[in-house]
């Protein structure tokens, strides 16, 4: 009876009617299934209708029909599914030339699409940074949880930043961070998108200026919004040396165009729409992104000192089984690692009570017996196994901005000179504190600090 009333309401546009009694179903068929996805795309819910038809496709019959259903679907939500469903329906003979086409047309249309979330994090899962804190707060949260006082002083509500620094040391963690103290503090609904590159770029000619209109276009809807772009520096790059061809060099200087357009919102207004880009190489953006109004407000994310690498470990252990871990000791024994180092430590660590447990377990261990803790010896065993990510980073970036020593023999004579970095003064000094830190970690005096501290934080004490 239940299922007839489904089709029922369907049949007379009662979507509504039709999910509900479809949820009261404990055990759905295949027919309840494809008829309630009619109900879920009529109600513009394209993802539960993707899903309902994923459930009859799983029940076997008709799966020639319901490949190119759940291809059609799958359109309204990700163009790599749709793309997929649609050689699943060619492979079982279903609509060839029909299906070929759309596979064609749906890979020639711009790609971008934005996945909006509320981060749970906030500034108080933020170690350090209270500067940075402050400044995004007056000019990000405030303006969110205060618009009407920055209106009356005439006070734009919505910004560029770039946030800039080696890799691994929190960039992106700062952006979610950021997006959850908004909501927090202001009590109001911030999203926050992650746009990757490949999100943008697109093979096909005109597509990837379309994906970057598309993905403001998407924000703007969903303001208020933090729109953060990861490895800006592949999208924004300078366009006098972007890319080895001039084909390629054009296509870029396109997109970094439309993203002007888009930053100065001279045909659409940006108000709280606030953008963030990411980068290990703030110098290669394009200067015209760098100006005024656009993304000009550039914030160091560097990585984290000695009291703050035992605040991330208090932090990414919280709620594990610990021993008596000694904070000071784990730092000293880190010295140079970034905060994802330190986060991936304090996560493979929990492998050593479980390897213990697991191995009392199978042993026929009594109950008592099987509950371990993780020890400063497994923590300073699993340190001596690692490595800093950015040490690397540090040396190639000297070479290629700071400039390092050739040592020529002529006539028997040694002559050191000095390369030149690619860097103008101007670059050096708005980005003398990075350049400061890879002067640092690359001297030998600061090696031999550092691998002496090391040694005795883990060999002594």
């Amino acid at each position: 009876m239940a299922r007839s009333k489904i089709q029922n309401a369907i049949d007379n546009e009662r979507y509504e009617d039709a999910i509900r009694m479809f949820s009261a179903l404990e055990s759905p068929k295949q027919s309840d299934c494809i008829a309630v996805s009619i109900a879920y795309e009529a109600a513009g819910d394209h993802q539960a209708a993707y899903d309902r038809l994923k459930e009859a496709y799983a029940q076997k019959p008709y799966v020639n029909m319901l490949a190119t259903m759940l291809a059609r679907v799958a359109e309204e939500i990700d163009a790599d599914e749709a793309i997929k469903w649609y050689g699943e329906a060619i492979k079982r003979g279903e609509a060839e030339g029909n299906a070929k086409n759309r596979i064609e047309e749906i890979k020639q249309r711009p790609r971008a699409s934005l996945t909006f979330f509320e981060a749970e994090e906030t500034f108080d899962n933020l170690i350090g940074m209270k500067e940075v804190k402050e400044q995004l707060r007056e000019n990000i949260i405030y303006p969110v949880k205060y618009p009407d006082i920055y209106k009356k002083h005439s006070k734009k509500i919505g910004t560029g930043y770039i946030f800039y620094g080696p890799p691994g040391t929190g960039k992106t963690y700062l952006a979610k961070c950021l997006a959850g103290e908004c909501r927090r503090s202001s009590g109001k609904e911030i999203r926050m998108a992650v746009v990757r590159i490949s999100k943008v770029l697109d093979m096909y000619v005109g597509n990837s200026e379309k994906n970057v209109s598309k993905i403001f276009e998407e924000a703007r809807k969903n303001s208020p919004c933090i729109l953060f772009f990861d490895e800006f520096d592949a999208l924004g790059k300078t366009r006098s040396s972007n890319s080895d061809t001039a084909s390629d060099s054009g296509t870029m200087s396109k997109v970094v165009d439309e993203f002007l357009t888009e930053l100065d919102g001279i045909e659409k207004k940006n108000e709280q729409l606030f953008i963030i880009a990411a980068t290990n190489r703030p110098w290669e953006i394009d200067d015209s992104l760098k100006r005024p109004g656009r993304l000009s407000n550039a914030i160091y994310v560097r990585p984290p000192n000695h009291q703050e690498r035992i605040d991330l470990f208090k932090l990414y252990t919280k709620g594990k089984q610990l021993g008596s871990i000694q904070w000071d000791r784990l730092a000293r024994a880190t010295m140079g690692y970034s905060q994802s180092d330190i986060a991936e430590l304090a996560d493979s660590i929990a492998l050593s009570p479980i390897r213990k447990e697991i191995k009392n377990l199978e042993s026929g261990a009594s109950p008592r017996q099987r509950h371990e803790r993780i020890t400063m010896t497994a923590f300073l065993m699993l340190i001596l196994k690692s490595k800093s990510s950015i040490e690397s980073w540090y040396v190639s970036m000297k070479k290629e901005l700071v400039g390092v020593p050739k040592v020529e023999i002529i006539n028997g004579k040694k002559y050191t000179n000095y390369t030149q970095g690619r860097l103008q003064a101007q670059e050096k000094k708005l980005y003398k504190d990075l350049i400061e830190d890879i002067r640092k970690n690359t001297t030998i005096d600061y090696q031999i600090e550092k691998g002496v501290m090391r040694s005795i934080a883990l060999y002594l004490f």
